[in-house]
């Protein structure tokens, strides 16, 4: 018997913070891992949580898709205080970043421990 066991997004509430661990299917940030996404922010947003640290560290590609939903959830947060960082991404995703202009918009950090301090503090 073959099990084939879905990769989902792993979250976390870390002193009021949500870190969410992007799973990817095979490491592409794709349709399917957006809708799983767009899920999971909507809950977290429901319960008026409102700092994320998005964790792309198993990322390694991005579709426009994905970055549509970054953008969603940035102001989203952007009309109620809150704030969305993102993590451990590849050279790829901040080049992908780079590229598209959103390197300013949306801020970026080189590990979770750095990017869960920023948002301790703000």
């Amino acid at each position: 018997m073959l099990v084939i066991k879905s990769k989902a997004i792993v979250s976390k509430i870390i002193d009021d913070v949500v870190l969410m661990e992007i799973p990817g299917n095979r490491n592409t940030f794709d349709l399917d891992t957006c809708i799983m996404f767009r899920e999971e922010t909507s809950k977290y947003l429901t319960q008026n949580h409102c700092k994320f640290a998005i964790d792309l560290s198993k990322i390694r590609l991005i579709e426009s898709t994905a970055f549509r939903e970054f953008l969603s959830l940035y102001k989203n947060l952007s009309k109620i205080g809150g704030t969305v960082v993102f993590c451990n991404l590849s050279s790829n995703v901040q080049k992908n970043f780079l590229y598209l202009g959103l390197k300013s918009a949306l801020q970026s950090f080189d590990s979770t421990v750095e990017a869960m301090d920023y948002l301790k503090e703000v």
